[in-house]
């Protein structure tokens, strides 16, 4: 029986690793993306990089398209260091099945999970991200959802704008029926939303909004 092809990765480590534990959270990490976008074939190249030779000066982790490769800087945190893997694999896994997804999409999907002591923790909530929501909205500042999935929203507000996208696919995976319409954008490769379906899940996104803050409230 022929082996089961897989997504697969080349890694140059530039620094001192144990590679059993690069390894074993590669692996983890394509197994949660495969349970959530299926599998696929291509090859991507990982280069880990010491903080001082890392080739970005503006982020610590970077997914390269046009060559399908992943540049990130080693952190001795590791739960962080491999939470921003799992943030570039995710970019990485994205552009391999929908070609150019919508920034929305990608980095709200790209949030959703992190790794904590070794596991893919789905769904954690980003006190950063829920703070500059609130924020904003104290501000009357919220940019409305059809800004956010239509406009220039990263360009308007980049922050904000990596906030909102958090928080909607947080909602649309939790309360929504996130699958039906990611299969049907990748099926047609029209857009995610219309105009109706936008109206409608706007105010029960800021209603969500409010339950998970309300939660967090009185969680201190």
């Amino acid at each position: 029986m022929e082996k089961e092809k897989m997504f697969h990765y080349k890694v140059n480590c530039r620094v001192k690793f144990d590679k059993k534990e690069l390894d074993y959270h590669i692996s983890t990490a394509r197994e949660y993306l495969n349970g959530l976008f299926g599998k696929s074939t291509k090859c991507c190249s990982v280069e880990v990089f010491n903080h001082n030779e890392f080739p970005h000066s503006d982020c610590s982790g970077a997914y390269h398209h046009s060559c399908n490769k992943i540049c990130i800087y080693y952190s001795e945190d590791h739960d962080s260091f491999f939470s921003l893997l799992l943030h570039e694999m995710t970019h990485n896994k994205l552009h391999d099945i929908l070609g150019n997804p919508p920034r929305w999409l990608d980095e709200g999907l790209a949030q959703y999970a992190v790794f904590k002591n070794g596991k893919v923790i789905p769904g954690k909530i980003k006190m950063n991200s829920l703070e500059t929501i609130l924020n904003s909205a104290i501000k009357d500042e919220l940019m409305p959802l059809d800004y956010l999935i239509n406009g220039d929203s990263f360009n308007c507000n980049r922050s904000l704008a990596y906030a909102e996208s958090w928080s909607f696919i947080h909602f649309l995976i939790n309360t929504y029926r996130f699958n039906k319409y990611f299969k049907r954008f990748k099926d047609t490769k029209r857009e995610f939303f219309n105009e109706d379906e936008i109206k409608n899940l706007e105010p029960r996104w800021i209603a969500y909004l409010d339950l998970i803050t309300t939660s967090q409230e009185a969680c201190l």
